[in-house]
């Protein structure tokens, strides 16, 4: 249904759009002739011939005596002017990249024009145009720099100012990731649901045997360049004249690597007598061949390419178990420690899981049997249920994780495996000098096993994720008149996504497997949740659960060049509809979790000694027990006029967005050598809505979010202050009773400015020493605004996910026992589709939804460089790169929770101290506690112990009573609805708005060498500065809590790419070996085969760490917001340091008593039950400690500053020469050559008891992959 409304849409636009733009990866070559005398040359006939293809595009200079090629192929060009009386000239080598604009300057001498004049293009002549900060990436250094993957983009991170932050997130110049547009050909190839560049679920290869050249632009001062204040401009590799092509094969085999140091360092299995934490086996194969040339000469040329990719992985995974003495209901401990594994800095077992009395023991181990201490729970359970599927889970084999008494690890190598198939054809088709054109069409598909919901244990399937990716793109170019050219683009990108869960009917014999370990209440299969003690057998289904989704962007383009005197004006729009068909089955198969539920544990923390270790203890009683603390099932709606709920239904989503914008830009030469580059962008992005009619929306728009208590976040924290009405939904946009409401309001004022100037410096007079002569330096300077699209996936987020609208999650509680064998399934609901969701309900969803004055995000960008050719191949560029980014998107809950304008943290307060709250009573009173039995119920009793008010609140607000009485504990205390949070209706409101911010400053220097003697190189160093108000923005959702909405500024931090300091270098080099060079010049035959066409290639980068916060327990809000801890001491910088259990990065420092747990009373075994640390140094003086209640932590949010790291990447290659046709080519890639491990952050919350500790590294080992390529 919505491809075709789209391709109508598409046609129309078509009929009826006059000019729309698509971004041209074409190049622009333009230029004045001169005569001698300096006069301007007019009607002079131009001509740029492409060397590969031998067609010629011909113009004449005007009446300024300029020229322009505006729209010219990448690849490299010769250039000729000619007219009567003079010489001919002719500029050779001029290398045209993909979105480039040069300048090429020509004078002709006095003389016959049978004579020609030859020169070479220089590296200052081709960059004199444009003051855009960028660099391009050609085919020679893609295909033969070191890249173990085969990636393209993997070379995006060897460009000044681009830093690589996780699995997928790229920040240039300080911009998030949503920040970047990525094009193939012109085509926007991003999956817009997530707005990432190619998302792990989504086969979107870019093989380096695909592409010619890209572009990265990292501060646009151009007008043509839009969405996004990050460009990179991808070419696929196009025929030329002669026939040419590739085959080729990579081998990566875990017997060539090395290992990871971790691994190594864990040692022998003392059980098993294997590796404690074996390597992961890798087999991977990448093959291919590609082969293109003329259908007919100087007119039509084809290019294709196969390739595939088979992968089998076995991945050492560590999952958390219970011993075998937990598995009987025997938990262990040490009076007076806590529990910790054989990695921790103080533990309680070895390697081999025996205990180990640690130095602040009270007394032995201890071994008491959990059952027969709480009445209601006194045995395990009695159905086999819980036997039977914690049985999926091996015995451990592993004590470095988990607590090691009690839990401990299972590792076991888990396969992956990963299937991959590309095919794509290009065709170029010279119609005649005026009319071209080019078509490309790709398709890929990929199969994996265990990337996605990849199974716990060896006896749990794994769940499956095919997907495929369909590309299509059509450029028709077309010179009306030699001052008038046009270009029309129409493309389509369109990936899809599946994934299967392990008990998913379609995932087939795996499916089917998995269905049968699931158990069944009332034949009803269910998913058993189990305690954080341990990993669950089988993968959860989460929100999304199994789903099927395919995210079209259909684009259509057409640029508009006219030239005038020294005038290039270019124009045009851009439009592209953008659609998500799909389905997922998140939270239909109803799933328990495991707790206590209404009815408290009893007898555990009256264990002599167990201090706080009970928590785990407890765990373990209600995994054995089959305790359920609540059971939830999710009922879909189809929409519709009477919408209903109906059991097993999918959620189905259509939403669309169209995009249009335009722009306008005069590239106006002033003088030869200074050119003023002007222009003006206007973006409008639509407002999303759901094709089908299923977007759901709050009553009033942001009015709606607060509920009861107001319209605006001028409501938070006036408890008994009403000022508003219940949250109720409709159903908004097509096809619905509310056709023109939107999510929010369009924005329809996003005009981009871009002004910017390029200047040859004459280089003439004094000051020739410094210049270097004429046209050898050149100084840019550029300002332009780039506006940022958001994902797609926010808008499904906020709204298709609403309370009662079209999904309701009806919970199965009980105010008495619920357990595995006593749970009824399915879970009825009466609810019906947008009804009002009640003050006494469970409060169990969270509200999503837009500020309806929400905004489009842009960036400001801000560059001033000044480039100097040392050399004909020799350039430096010095500058400086800036970018503000400006109404960020960020979401967040406005819920948060109020203990300071109540009373209530005073009360809490006189509790957690030994004291009587009348507050307290008043509110615990309906459960039958008090301020006294409160201190020792295992419910309630850990938030006290643990600093936790806002927790606790939060939790007394969600309580539901269903017996003796109906209704909450507030208002059965006679307190305001509104007491702890602004709209208590929901568990949560997220409200999506434009509150973030960030700045970026930098020094930028970069060295380039052209290709000369055999060698080129691209070095950088960057010196930045990134700030801003949170990193949510390189995720989907953008979702980061505020520390408190009391002051949104404490939340301005380092963001988490910042590194200070950054160094690059990547380069080719061919040995100076064989005919023609320097060692054996005048060798030949076999010897000149074998010394001969040898080349190695690097790339090395060094990055200062980025930020880390040091954490502690939340005093002022709930755990969602980052809490920081209390600097009392002076915290010593981090160094990297190996031991013997391990890295540790604080040394010196130990762990203590927190000590504010003095201040917790004995009573109830409160104190004892804390688990609240602190870190100090060796001579126990605090250092670090947590925020008292009702405070926030004293440290800014990344004060702290992880490890540097480094890393080198060689390969070495050898080229046969077989006979003129065939060439044979042999070598290997190394990754991280040197294999020196680069640690990653360390743990940093004060209250793990591996604080300080470095688990991981931030890049892999060694690996080395041979690779043979048979060129023809």
């Amino acid at each position: 249904m919505g491809s075709k409304r789209h391709v109508f849409a598409l046609l129309g636009t078509l009929l009826f759009a006059s000019a729309v733009s698509a971004q041209t990866t074409e190049a622009t070559v333009s230029g004045t002739v001169t005569d001698p005398s300096g006069a301007n040359v007019v009607a002079a006939a131009v001509t740029a011939s492409s060397l590969a293809t031998g067609v010629t595009t011909s113009t004449i200079t005007n009446q300024a005596g300029v020229y322009v090629f505006a729209s010219l192929p990448p690849g490299t060009y010769r250039i000729t002017a000619e007219h009567p009386g003079f010489r001919r000239a002719a500029v050779n080598n001029v290398d045209l990249a993909v979105g480039s604009q040069i300048t090429v300057n020509v004078s002709l001498d006095l003389g016959q024009s049978t004579e020609t004049v030859e020169v070479r293009a220089t590296a200052t002549e081709v960059n004199v145009s444009s003051a855009s900060v960028g660099s391009v990436v050609e085919s020679r250094r893609i295909l033969d720099l070191p890249l173990v993957g085969r990636n393209s983009y993997d070379l995006v991170a060897t460009q000044p100012g681009v830093v690589i932050n996780g699995a997928e997130g790229v920040n240039i110049n300080g911009s998030q990731t949503g920040a970047v547009n990525y094009t193939t050909d012109g085509i926007n190839t991003q999956d817009n649901l997530l707005n990432g560049a190619f998302n792990t679920l989504v086969a979107n290869t870019v093989s380096v045997d695909r592409v010619e050249e890209f572009r990265v632009v990292t501060s646009p001062a151009d007008a043509e360049y839009g969405r996004g204040s990050g460009q990179v401009q991808l070419v696929t590799r196009a025929g030329t004249n002669q026939y040419r092509g590739s085959a080729w094969e990579e081998l990566r085999n875990t017997d060539l690597n090395a290992n990871d140091w971790f691994n190594n360092q864990a040692g022998v299995n003392p059980i098993t007598h294997q590796q404690q934490a074996p390597r992961n086996v890798l087999v991977r194969n990448q093959f291919g061949l590609r082969f293109g040339g003329p259908l007919k000469k100087n007119k039509t040329f084809f290019n294709g390419i196969w390739e595939g990719d088979h992968q089998n992985q076995r991945v050492a995974v560590n999952q958390t178990v219970y011993t075998p003495t937990a598995m009987q209901g025997l938990y262990r401990f040490f009076p007076g420690a806590v529990n910790a594994n054989a990695s921790a800095i103080v533990p309680t077992v070895d390697t081999s899981g025996n205990p180990v009395a640690p130095p602040n023991a009270t007394g032995p181990l201890q071994t008491v049997s959990v059952f027969g201490r709480d009445p209601n729970r006194p045995a395990p359970d009695a159905t086999g249920i819980i036997a039977k599927y914690l049985g999926l889970a091996p015995p451990p084999n592993n004590y470095l994780v988990g607590d090691g008494l009690n839990t401990a690890g299972f590792l076991w190598a888990r396969p992956v495996i990963n299937t991959f198939q590309l095919y794509e054809g290009r065709i170029d088709h010279i119609f005649s000098e005026k009319h071209r054109i080019s078509l490309t069409m790709n398709h890929q598909a990929y199969y994996s096993l265990n990337v996605s919901a990849a199974q716990p244990f060896p006896q749990s399937p794994g769940g499956l994720a095919p997907t495929e990716t369909t590309q299509f793109s059509l450029a028709l170019t077309s010179t009306l008149r030699p001052s008038l050219l046009n270009e029309v683009r129409i493309g389509v990108f369109r990936p899809r996504t599946i994934i299967w869960t392990e008990y998913d009917p379609d995932a087939g014999p795996t499916g089917v497997a998995g269905q049968a370990l699931l158990p069944r209440a009332t034949g009803v299969p269910y998913y058993l949740g189990v305690t954080g003690n341990i990993t669950n057998p089988l993968v959860a289904p989460g929100t999304t659960g199994s789903s099927n989704r395919m995210t079209q962007n259909w684009q259509l383009g057409d640029d508009l060049t006219w030239i005038r005197g020294r005038h290039a004006f270019k124009g045009g729009v851009i439009a592209r509809f953008i659609a998500n068909d799909g389905y997922d089955l998140g939270g239909v198969l109803p799933t328990s979790t495991a707790g206590a539920g209404a009815v408290a544990v009893q007898g555990i923390n009256t264990i002599p000694g167990i201090g706080s270790n009970s928590g785990g203890a407890q765990n373990l009683l209600i995994d054995l027990a089959g305790s359920i603390s609540s059971v939830t099932q999710t009922y879909n709606s189809p929409g519709g006029k009477n919408p209903t709920y109906l059991a097993g239904e999918s959620r189905y989503s259509d939403l669309v967005t169209p995009e249009y914008s335009g722009y306008f830009k005069d590239d106006f030469k002033v003088t030869p050598s200074f050119t003023l580059n002007l222009g003006v962008r206007y973006e409008w992005y639509g407002v999303p809505y759901d094709g089908l009619g299923r977007a759901v929306a709050p009553v009033g728009g942001t009015a709606g979010i607060f509920g009861i208590s107001g319209t605006n976040l001028g409501a938070l924290f006036q408890p008994g202050v009403l000022n508003g009405s219940l949250t109720q939904f409709q159903l908004i946009g097509p096809g619905t009773d509310h056709p023109n409401t939107k999510l929010y309001n369009n924005d329809n004022k996003d005009f981009a400015p871009f002004v910017g100037f390029a200047w040859s410096v004459p280089g003439e007079g004094p000051f020739h020493w410094l210049t270097g002569g004429k046209d050898k330096t050149v100084i840019r300077a550029g300002y332009g605004i780039s506006y940022q699209r958001d994902s797609l996936y926010l808008a499904h987020m906020n709204s298709e996910f609403a309370p009662n609208g079209l999904t309701t999650s009806p919970v199965l509680q009980s105010t008495g026992l619920l357990n595995v064998g006593n749970i009824a399934l399915p879970i009825p609901t009466t609810a019906t589709p947008l009804s009002v969701t009640p003050l006494d309900g469970t409060r169990n969803q969270v509200l999503y939804a837009f500020n309806s004055g929400l905004r489009n995000p842009y960036i400001q960008n801000f560059s001033f460089s000044i480039q100097r050719a040392l050399s004909e191949n020799l350039s430096l560029r010095v500058g400086y790169v800036g970018s503000t980014g400006n109404k960020l998107v960020r979401a967040y809950d406005v819920d948060e929770i109020n203990i300071l304008n109540n009373g209530f943290l005073q009360a809490y307060q006189t509790v957690q101290t030994g004291g009587d709250s009348p507050l307290i009573d008043s509110i615990l009173a309906p459960i039958g506690l008090n301020s006294t039995t409160v201190r020792s119920n295992s419910i309630f009793q850990t938030y006290f112990a643990n600093n936790n008010p806002a927790t606790l609140a939060a939790l007394l607000q969600s309580s539901l009573l269903t017996a003796p009485v109906g209704g909450r504990l507030l208002a059965l205390a006679g307190l305001p609805e509104n007491y702890f949070s602004v709209n208590p209706q929901f568990a949560g409101s997220v409200m999506t708005d434009n509150t973030g911010h960030s700045t970026y400053h930098s020094l930028q220097i970069e060295l380039n060498k052209r290709l000369a003697d055999g060698l080129t190189v691209q070095g950088s160093y960057v010196f930045s500065k990134a700030l801003g108000s949170d990193s949510a923005g390189d995720s989907a959702i953008f979702f980061s809590d505020y520390r408190t909405l009391r002051n949104e500024n404490l939340d301005k931090e380092l963001l988490a790419f910042n590194h200070e300091n950054v160094f690059k270098v990547n380069s080719l080099y061919e040995l100076p070996f064989g005919p023609g060079k320097a060692l054996g010049r005048g060798s030949h035959g076999v010897l000149g085969r074998v010394i001969g066409g040898w080349q190695t290639g690097a790339i090395f980068s060094y990055f200062t760490g980025a930020p880390i916060t040091f954490t502690g327990a939340n005093g002022l809000n709930t755990s969602l917001a980052t809490s920081t801890a209390t600097e009392v001491g002076p915290m010593p910088g981090g160094s990297v340091q190996k031991v013997g259990n391990g890295v540790v990065y604080y040394p010196g420092i130990t762990q203590i008593t927190d000590p504010s747990v003095a201040n917790i009373t004995t009573l109830g075994n409160l104190r004892a039950l804390s688990g609240l640390k602190a870190i100090a140094n060796a001579n126990g003086t605090p250092i670090l400690v947590n925020a008292l209640p009702g405070q926030l932590g004293g440290l800014a949010l990344g004060t702290g500053t992880a490890p540097s790291t480094w890393r080198l990447d060689m390969n070495l290659l050898k080229r046969i020469k077989i006979n003129e046709r065939f060439t044979a080519q042999v070598g290997a890639t190394a990754e991280n050559i040197r294999n020196t491990p680069q640690f990653s952050a360390p743990n940093t919350a004060i209250g793990n008891a591996s604080f300080g500790r470095i688990t991981s590294t931030a890049s892999t080992y060694r690996i080395i992959v041979l690779q043979a390529r048979l060129n023809f």
